[in-house]
């Protein structure tokens, strides 16, 4: 769903799954969590979609090749038009994509050095911005996945991390 921003009246109606850096600061929905609530995300990787001739989109699985699994992100707290059981909402700090990452997306996220944490979840809103704009992009693993993972009935896990050869596709 992505963030939602404390005066939103709905739930749904942003496109907040991805923060842009270069409009992070002034974007109605992003400025309150921007100077109150950053907060950093664990995932494993995450995945991307070429676009490639005839239509057809192919997904790669990316992720950090040295196993961190940090990405700068932003959180509000539970918004009163959530169920009681959720805890909030969150969104990831996007970049332009770059290298071979780039090459499949033109965005991708900004990525955090676990000593960075503390300085990242403290500093200033400035000193923030600062932080992002100069991360540098560790080296990343390109996994070309199956198509499957385009389909959200499918249900699966590890099966959607297993890299497929042209053919498969």
């Amino acid at each position: 769903m992505g963030l939602i921003p404390p005066w939103a009246k709905e739930l749904g109606g942003y496109a907040t799954f991805n923060a842009r850096i270069e409009t992070i600061t002034t974007k109605p929905a992003f400025r309150h969590a921007w100077r109150n609530h950053r907060c950093l995300i664990p995932i494993a990787g995450y995945y991307e979609w070429e676009q490639l001739p005839g239509g057809v989109k192919q997904p790669y699985f990316i992720a950090r090749a040295d196993g961190q699994q940090l990405y700068a992100a932003q959180w509000e707290p539970r918004h009163p038009l959530q169920e009681p059981t959720e805890d909030g909402s969150c969104t990831v700090v996007v970049q332009d994509g770059v290298g071979p990452a780039g090459d499949v997306h033109p965005r991708m996220p900004v990525f955090l050095d676990p000593e960075q944490t503390e300085v990242w979840m403290t500093a200033s809103p400035d000193d923030a911005m600062a932080m992002l704009l100069s991360a540098e992009v560790p080296e990343l693993k390109l996994t070309r996945v199956s198509r499957s993972v385009n389909n959200p009935r499918n249900q699966g896990g590890r099966e959607f991390l297993e890299p497929v050869d042209e053919s498969e596709g």
